[in-house]
């Protein structure tokens, strides 16, 4: 007989112990987890479906060729044809300026008038013809403040002067002699735009549209009854342009319809004729900053027809009234388009034909975030803002598995709200049933739909809102994330609580998971209509009460067991809270189909399945216990730990294995 060495008898026992945690471990892992569906909105390629779309919510293309929800953009205010300062003639509105206390500040050289108004349109302050026979075409109006006096500066393109003037309406300053082209001291071409600015003590800077040049005039300079009104060649501090000499070179413009000094001191220019927007260093003169081609009219990206009016605003973007493409552009400093509004789109108003076009001249932001735009086009100025609050309903979602049960795990929202006072809000319904928010834990936008949730159909309702006009919520896309709702075995009737309602076993199946929770339960009687009938056996805790089938009966548990209780009874069958009856009761063993939306807890669930790597494992573990002879392995144990299991010792005297 051949010896076996001391080596094998450690190789044995330590496969035998590795192949027990591999029985463990395997029959521990179940089944691997169904992949989840995930289903998206508003992605490339993934539109948003809504039921219907309110006109308090536009979508709108995003950068990322998905689709963007938005408040809409919508006329606030309109100041035209039937307003009060209008009256049943029409009004053109050249220029807009936003005052405070909601009043507006506009140019209308048709009625050869400046006026301040309210939003509803009724005058406040004017400067009319009447006020001074010398007014022909007021182009635009500027509100400021010197030496603790509120000035209204006038730009007059055929007068050839730009004037302030006060609150009482007498002339304070002027800069060009009335009805007297030039481009010399103290003349302007055809000035279309001024604009005071506290820099160096004071000046104005014009664009002479007309003269193709921009200056700038130290204010403090004027002297009214003296030669040219005090001016010299040094009052002019700044200038920029070629008189008679238009064109988009270096050192030239193009009928420059604004120009105003930045905090940088340089200087940003509507060049109308050229087609662009430029920033103008101050001190080299050169063209730091540029959007538009020169000389190139188009409405593509990065190109402008006919701008007439730049601003530069806090957060460094330009507002550009592009008139040619009658649309106002928000501008970052990168020349990226931050906001594109259709004039035609937006601000068409009652008395507009069908050949009526925009021409937005100017465009300005209100204290309290309305984007205000002069249109000469439609004959109005409009106050633009978002709507406060609007909500859209999505169509009921089957997540691309039309009639199948899903269990819903998660949905997650993308999009913006970083602007102050905006929010976004999501609800749910699963099926037909009621609605319910989603919460999201602070910072995250990922809710997790509760246990239980399960349903062929979802669909979700967004609620944007904004306490500020000039700001919305943007929804960029939702993803919903399923998977197939799991189906158990057989089910019974739940064992009613202790001294509550029982409920019988039913006929039908049910979808994973059970309402019913394990447990012992009592004794519990039942009621209802019908014949009396009697079942004893055990059952599962019922997480539920509700009306048994007919007859009385009662129950015992013993404990917990997998098999449902048998009861005989003649009665139809009765609903029981969380399960959906089908057939006559008094079936033993048959399962039960849960109602929709109903769920157990985990104890409950049924076992999954032992793999076959399981059923292998213990295969080798039964082969090696019938293959390796077990006193060589109590003798190779004894001699590893040095304890002698056979001998008799004062704790264990007997020796329960031979040697």
């Amino acid at each position: 007989m051949t010896r076996r060495g001391p080596g094998f008898g450690r190789l044995a026992a330590s496969v035998a112990a590795l192949l027990g945690v591999a029985v463990l471990a395997a029959a521990s892992s179940g089944p691997a987890a169904a992949a989840p569906v995930v289903t998206q909105q508003g992605t490339a390629g993934h539109p948003f479906t809504w039921s219907a779309l309110p006109a308090g919510l536009e979508v709108v293309e995003g950068d990322d060729g998905g689709q963007d929800l938005r408040l809409a953009l919508t006329a606030r205010h309109r100041i035209g044809q039937g307003s009060p300062i209008c009256g049943d003639a029409t009004c053109q509105a050249r220029s807009v300026e936003a005052l405070d206390g909601d009043h507006l500040l506009f140019a209308d050289p048709d009625r050869r008038m400046v006026a301040v108004v309210t939003r509803a349109g009724s005058e406040v302050w004017s400067y009319a013809a009447d006020d001074d026979g010398a007014l022909r075409t007021p182009v635009y109006a500027q509100r400021f403040s010197r030496a603790g006096r509120r000035l209204t500066l006038i730009t007059d393109r055929d007068a050839r002067r730009v004037w302030a003037v006060d609150e009482e309406k007498d002339l304070v300053w002027q800069y060009g002699v009335t009805g007297e082209p030039g481009i010399g001291v103290n003349h302007l071409a055809g000035p279309s735009f001024a604009r005071y600015s506290e820099a160096e003590g004071g000046t104005v800077v014009i664009a002479d549209g007309d003269g193709d040049r921009v200056i700038e005039v130290r204010y403090g300079d004027y002297a009214a009854g003296a030669p040219d009104n005090g001016f010299t060649e040094q009052s002019i501090v700044w200038s920029y342009g070629t008189p008679g000499g238009a064109g988009g070179g270096a050192g030239r413009l193009d009928d420059p319809q604004s120009a105003e000094r930045l905090s940088s001191g340089n200087i940003l220019v509507a060049d109308t004729g050229a087609q662009r927007v430029i920033e103008i260093d101050r001190g080299t003169r050169a063209v730091v900053w540029r959007y538009g081609e020169t000389d190139q009219l188009s409405p593509g990206a990065g190109q402008l027809r006919q701008p007439t009016f730049a601003r530069r605003l806090s957060d460094g973007d330009t507002l550009i009234a592009d008139a040619g493409n009658t649309r106002v552009l928000r501008v970052s400093q990168e020349r990226r388009i931050e906001n594109d509004w259709d004039m035609n789109a937006l601000g068409r108003p009652a008395w507009a034909t069908s050949t009526s076009s925009a021409f937005p001249r100017q465009a300005v932001y209100t204290p309290d975030g309305l984007l205000a735009v002069a249109d000469d086009g439609m004959r109005q100025i409009v106050l633009l803002g978002y709507e406060a609050k609007a909500q859209a309903v999505s169509t009921p979602l089957d997540c691309g598995q039309p009639g199948v049960k899903k269990a819903f795990v998660s949905l997650t929202w993308k999009g913006d709200t970083g602007q102050s006072g905006t929010k976004v809000s999501v609800a749910y319904r699963l099926g037909g049933g009621a609605w319910r928010a989603c919460v999201f834990k602070s910072g995250t936008r990922r809710f997790a739909f509760p246990a239980g949730a399960v349903a062929r159909t979802i669909a979700y309702r967004v609620t944007l809102s904004s306490l500020h006009p000039g700001r919305t919520p943007t929804l960029d896309a939702i993803s919903i994330q399923s998977t197939n709702a799991k189906t158990g075995g057989e089910g019974g009737g739940g064992g009613g609580a202790a001294g509550g309602s029982g409920n019988s076993g039913q006929t039908g199946t049910y979808t994973y998971p059970p309402v019913a929770q394990g447990g012992t339960g009592g004794s519990g009687t039942g009621t209802g209509s019908g014949s009396s009938g009697s079942g004893t056996g055990s059952g599962t805790y019922g997480a539920g009460t509700g009306s048994s089938g007919a007859g009385a009966g009662s129950a015992t548990a013993a404990e917990s067991v997998d098999v449902p209780v048998d009861s005989t009874g003649g009665g139809p069958a009765q609903p029981v809270q969380g399960f959906e009856v089908q057939g006559q009761e008094g079936v033993s063993g048959v399962p039960l189909r849960a109602a929709e939306g109903a769920h157990a807890a985990d104890s409950e669930q049924p076992g999954a399945p032992v793999p076959l790597l399981a059923l292998a494992a213990a295969g080798l573990v039964v082969a090696a216990a019938f293959f390796v002879p077990w006193p060589l392995m109590a003798a190779h144990l004894r001699r590893l730990t040095g304890f002698d299991h056979t001998r008799p010792t004062r704790f264990l005297p007997f020796r329960p294995l031979g040697r």
